[in-house]
């Protein structure tokens, strides 16, 4: 039986993970269009990307760029492979 630093260990692998893929999606945007999206407007759920409270402008210019946005994110980590932003 495991205990509960087991338990916490991967509690905590997780979170790495995703604050790692957060940054990621947050400076692959920034090189890709030249704005900043901070990470709080940036939701990862299984391989969707969503993005909550980005304004219209912004937005309509991810969506323009959104394969090579895509390419470049599924490039630099290899956890999770993302396929579309929402």
């Amino acid at each position: 039986m495991f205990g509960i630093g087991h338990l916490l260990r991967k509690v905590q692998s997780r979170q790495g993970k995703a604050d790692f893929i957060l940054g990621i999606l947050c400076t692959t945007i920034r090189d890709v269009i030249g704005f900043e999206v901070k990470p709080e407007n940036i939701k990862v759920q299984g391989q969707y990307i969503y993005l909550n409270g980005v304004n219209q402008s912004l937005r309509s210019e991810i969506f323009m760029k959104k394969s090579s946005i895509l390419n470049m994110i599924n490039k630099e980590q290899d956890s999770v492979v993302f396929i579309d932003i929402k």
